[in-house]
């Protein structure tokens, strides 16, 4: 096992769970096709970052380091951010300053 995840419902009408992982050794995850986006904070060497993640279309390979964090709002199908259309995202992310 290269990453320990965690999740947990909400009650929230247009969040579907909230995620933690965390890498406790070097390596590379598969992460799914679906058409959630999510809002993700990693931690990366003592460096955090806000990244907006769109839907996927294709299984993605994200790579990790020893230690990496992440934390993330999945939202539901159907819910948006007025200033990131969802054609824009898809299979992108964006960092947020």
């Amino acid at each position: 096992m290269t990453v320990i995840y965690e999740e947990r419902p909400s009650d929230s009408p247009f969040v579907q769970t909230v995620w933690h992982v965390c890498a406790v050794s070097d390596g590379a995850d598969i992460v799914a096709a679906d058409s959630s986006w999510d809002i993700i904070i990693t931690q990366r060497h003592g460096k955090s970052e806000l990244k907006v993640w769109g839907a996927m279309t294709q299984a993605a390979l994200i790579d990790h380091c020893e230690g990496d964090e992440a934390l993330g709002i999945r939202f539901k199908v159907g819910t948006f951010m007025p200033h990131f259309p969802a054609d824009t995202l898809v299979d992108f992310g964006v960092a947020l300053p």
